[in-house]
């Protein structure tokens, strides 16, 4: 009769293991960046200065989720340009779930117009649930992430613009 009950309790317990380890996140180890992005080169336009970003894409929803994860190391003027197919809610968000650098984001709209920054730190959490979420507050069609203090120390604020290739916007 005990092992009745043992096989019972496994037959109860493999689904719940198994499903357990569907949902798993691979280690960062499995996490490849290397040709996952196309570049391109984005104008940032404030009332006083004009600054050119390199920007990786993240036009799908793939390159969206990997976004900068696992990354050490960011240059000067480098970044990551998140462009959407159509506008986003106000309550659309980003997180910084494997991400090990300290960014800024600034989230555009459909005419390229920042309507909101944020400054986002970084999350050792092995679970993304347990990392805070940044949201955008308006209504947002494309966002660029840059190193920690890049908006603040070119002025950059609400209202500049930032430019990249029409063919880009329109992915």
């Amino acid at each position: 009769m005990r092992s009745g009950y043992a096989t019972t309790v496994l037959m109860f317990l493999l689904p719940l293991v198994a499903g357990c380890r569907e949902r798993e996140v691979p280690p960062p180890a499995e996490i490849s960046t290397v040709g996952q992005f196309d570049t391109t080169h984005v104008t940032i336009i404030t009332g006083t200065d004009t600054m050119h970003v390199r920007a990786e894409i993240a036009a799908n929803e793939d390159q969206r989720a990997l976004g900068l994860m696992e990354r050490r190391q960011l240059g000067q003027n480098e970044g990551m340009l998140f462009v959407y197919p159509t506008m986003q809610d106000s309550t659309a968000s980003f997180y910084m779930f494997r991400t090990r650098i300290p960014l800024d984001i600034a989230f555009a709209d459909s005419t390229g117009t920042i309507v909101s920054i944020r400054s986002m730190e970084p999350c050792d959490s092995p679970y993304p649930q347990s990392c805070p979420l940044y949201e955008a507050g308006k209504r947002f069609q494309s966002a660029l992430e840059v190193n920690r203090g890049y908006f603040t120390q070119n002025r950059v604020g609400v209202g500049d613009q930032i430019r990249a290739p029409s063919d880009i916007v329109s992915r």
